[in-house]
Order: C-alpha cells, then sequence, then structure tokens
C-alpha cells in the first residue's frame, strides 16, 4: 500500500508501486513478498519501502538501486533464496558531476541474506568501472552465505573496478552486524567508510581493504576468525586469511588510508599489512596508517596483534596483546606490560 494525499493505494506487484512512487512517499508491505525477477529501482526520487513485518526474497540479485534514494525500514528480510549476487545491489553514476545520485539506507531492524548482501557494483560493466555519487548507510543486520558453487561470500562487497577518487561511493556503517562465512567487508574498490559501534565478524577475515579510506571508531568489534594469517597474491579476489583487519593493496595502486581510534580488533593477527602483488614502492607509499586507540586482540592460536610488512610509527594509542614496539611512533617513549596487555607513552608518569 502507498499513501498518496488522502487516499490510499494498493498495489499487487511491488514493481508496480516503484513505477508510480512519488518524493516523500512510503511503500508499505501488506504480505510477503517472492520476486520472480530482480526488482530494479531507477526512479531518482526518495522514498521509503516498510517491510512491515515481512519479507522480500528473489532466487538472486533481489534488488538493484540504479538511482535513487530508497529507505529500507521496518522489521523483515530480504534474501537470495539461491545465493550468487546480493540482497542490495547498488550502482552509481556514469558523471563525475552526478553527486548524491543514489542513496541506500538499511534500517535498523532489516535483515540482509545473500552471497554479498551490499553489493556496490560499476555503473554497467568493466567498460564503465564507475559508481559516482554513491552513498550507503546500514545499521541493521546483514549475514553474507556461500553461494551456489559453494563459495564464501563478504557482507559489504564493492567491487575492485570502482576506481575513481572524486565523488566515492561513502559507506556508513553504523551500529549494524555483519557476519560471513568468508569475509566481513571486502573493500576492493575505492570508497571511503565510516564505520562506528557496529560488530563486523568474518570466517576468514574481518576486513580486507585493499584501497580506499577507512575509518574505525566507538565501541566497533572486528573479528577475523581464520586459524593462521596467510597472504595469497591476487588480481582478482581477496588474499589474507585470518586477520582482524588486513590491509592489502590491491594490483590498482590505489590509496589506502586507514584510521583507527577505538573498538575491539582480534584475529590469529588483529592488524595485518602486507605486499602481495608486489607493488612498486611509489604504490607502497600511498599506503597510510593511524593507530590512536583501540584494543588488538590475538584469538586462541595467534602470537602477534600487530603486523606489517611496510609501514612505521603508525601507533600513538591503543592496548595491544603482544608488543607493538617497532610500530609505535617516536613520541612514544615508554612500554607498559600489564600482565601481557601493552600500551604506550609518551612520558613516564603517565605509563605509571
Amino acid at each position: 500500500s502507498v499513501v498518496g494525499g488522502r487516499d490510499t493505494l494498493y498495489y499487487t506487484y511491488l514493481a508496480e508501486a516503484v513505477d508510480e512512487i512519488r518524493r516523500g512517499e512510503t511503500i508499505t508491505l501488506l504480505d510477503d513478498i517472492t520476486l520472480s525477477s530482480t526488482l530494479t529501482i531507477n526512479t531518482g526520487a526518495a522514498f521509503t519501502i516498510d517491510l512491515n513485518g515481512h519479507d522480500i526474497k528473489a532466487t538472486q540479485s533481489v534488488i538493484m538501486v540504479e538511482r535513487g534514494n530508497v529507505r529500507f525500514t521496518g522489521e523483515g528480510t530480504i534474501a537470495e533464496t539461491s545465493p550468487y549476487l546480493g540482497a542490495i545491489n547498488i550502482k552509481g553514476s556514469d558523471d563525475s558531476g552526478d553527486v548524491n545520485y543514489t542513496t541506500v539506507t538499511v534500517g535498523k531492524d532489516v535483515t540482509l541474506v545473500a552471497w554479498a548482501p551490499v553489493f556496490i557494483t560499476p555503473y554497467e560493466s568493466s567498460g564503465a568501472p564507475y559508481a559516482y555519487g554513491v552513498t550507503v548507510n546500514i545499521e541493521g543486520t546483514l549475514k553474507s552465505v556461500r553461494d551456489t558453487s559453494d563459495d564464501k561470500g563478504h557482507g559489504i562487497y564493492i567491487n575492485g573496478q570502482i576506481k575513481h577518487l572524486e565523488n566515492a561511493p561513502v559507506i556508513n556503517v553504523s551500529g549494524a552486524s555483519v557476519t560471513s562465512e568468508g569475509y566481513g567487508i571486502y573493500a576492493a574498490g575505492y570508497a571511503t567508510w565510516n564505520i562506528k559501534d557496529s560488530s563486523i565478524t568474518g570466517n576468514f577475515t574481518g576486513v580486507e581493504i585493499r584501497a580506499g579510506v577507512m575509518n574505525i571508531s566507538g565501541s566497533s568489534q572486528i573479528t577475523g576468525l581464520g586459524s593462521r594469517t596467510t597472504v595469497t597474491a591476487n588480481g582478482n579476489g581477496t588474499t589474507t586469511y585470518g586477520a582482524g583487519i588486513a590491509v592489502a593493496q590491491h594490483t590498482t595502486g590505489l590509496p589506502i588510508e586507514l584510521t583507527i581510534s577505538g573498538g575491539t580488533i582480534s584475529g590469529y593477527t588483529a592488524l595485518y599489512e602486507s605486499n602481495p602483488q608486489k607493488n612498486n614502492q611509489s604504490l607502497v607509499d600511498k599506503i597510510n596508517i593511524s593507530i590512536s586507540g583501540g584494543e588488538f586482540k590475538i584469538i586462541e592460536g595467534g602470537d602477534t596483534a600487530v603486523y606489517s610488512e611496510d609501514k612505521a610509527s603508525f601507533i600513538t594509542g591503543g592496548s595491544y596483546d603482544s608488543s607493538v614496539a617497532e610500530y609505535v611512533s617516536d613520541s612514544m617513549k615508554y612500554e607498559l606490560n600489564n600482565g601481557g596487555t601493552y600500551s604506550y607513552y609518551t612520558n613516564l608518569n603517565d605509563a605509571l
């Protein structure tokens, strides 16, 4: 149903309601929906889909948002019944001047289940690898499951073909819960990520960033459950296994800026930076890591809280399950070992 002025309109098919939606209106589900094909949203309008306690399902690729501002609210699930791609797939514009072109918000009571519950994909194909003007706000529950080939997916996935630094996608993850049999977040393409007060768990690695800007703050919990940290060169896919957060620059050689001011990061290695593609030094110099807070914990079997192949002097705060003295800033003069928890200080009084 859709309330329009004094009238309430009723529809048999969700696609019909979307086609006729006006800015500011809300589509309210009155029953569960099984789509025969992907629901494509390309209206340009700002509107809400209230699940209202109901579910939307399709075999694969449930919803594609190509243009508009869509907010999903109300308790309910959007799910692939034969997982292969995404629950909500998102595209942007191919025009760098299109700001606020596609905005998608996943409300706190909404659950997404798919190979990649949220998948940001290029404008058309490898021939048009753009996603200008994309903003994604995630507050709900994302569950990544194995696809029909038994491949393990990613809770949130941005395609690595997205390489433009200007008007790049912005992904805000706030108060969300993300779980995956593979990677909680696979940040292959360039985007800005703001992760706050969220739980992100991957059975392989919690988060792998290969390009872009990522800010982690608040009470976020990021966990990689892989039993041993390993790295494999791969130009088309994930590279790191067994890390809470992995920094592994893509073959695209794009900048990476990782800033951590709070949260708990856990893994066989909590933070692991490497250069699996053997990118040259000029590209590696584009990687910047800054840690001013947070807890870095080693899961059973691990022995190193932080490892970096290329970077040093990037730690100014936080606590660690092993000594990370080789990575602290030159301003940090004192290491405190408090029963196996290490922290760092600029002066002796603070350490005492």
